[in-house]
Parts: structure tokens; C-alpha cells; sequence
């Protein structure tokens, strides 16, 4: 199977921009939601999306994923 390397790291550009982008949604209506309450426990819907953000800014997957995938190919040299 003949991979190209510039295939792989332009899909994973892609994947890294649009969490980039999910993040910054999460953060607004995060903060939406904490403005619209007045020192009062956390609603379930911020729980909620405060988990949702830990779990889309987490960057070390996608970049052990890649690394995965380069190793799965046969790519040598991958650099991260």
C-alpha cells in the first residue's frame, strides 16, 4: 500500500481546525449559559458542556492518533 504523507497530514489539519472551531462553540454558549445565572451551582447543561470541552480540546489524541496512523502506513520520520 503506497501512502502519501502530505494526504495524511492535510486530513489531520483538517480534523485539528474544525476541534479548534468546536471549542470555540463550546466556550460561547459556556459562557452563555454562566451569564444568564447569578452565583448559583453549576447547571446540569454547563456540566455537561464543560465536559464536552475537556473532550474536544484535548490535542495529545488526535496528534497520538496521527502518530498512529503515520507508524500503521510504514511513514518513517514523522515529526508531529
Amino acid at each position: 500500500m503506497q501512502c502519501n504523507k502530505a494526504v495524511f497530514d492535510a486530513s489531520f489539519e483538517v480534523l485539528d481546525e474544525r476541534r479548534e472551531k468546536m471549542a470555540a462553540l463550546a466556550h460561547g454558549a459556556l459562557t452563555l449559559l454562566r451569564e444568564h445565572r447569578d452565583r448559583q451551582p453549576p447547571s446540569d447543561s454547563e456540566l455537561i458542556m464543560e465536559i464536552l470541552l475537556d473532550l474536544i480540546e484535548r490535542k495529545d489524541d488526535i496528534r497520538q492518533t496521527q502518530e498512529g496512523v503515520y507508524r500503521a502506513a510504514g511513514l518513517q520520520g514523522w515529526e508531529g
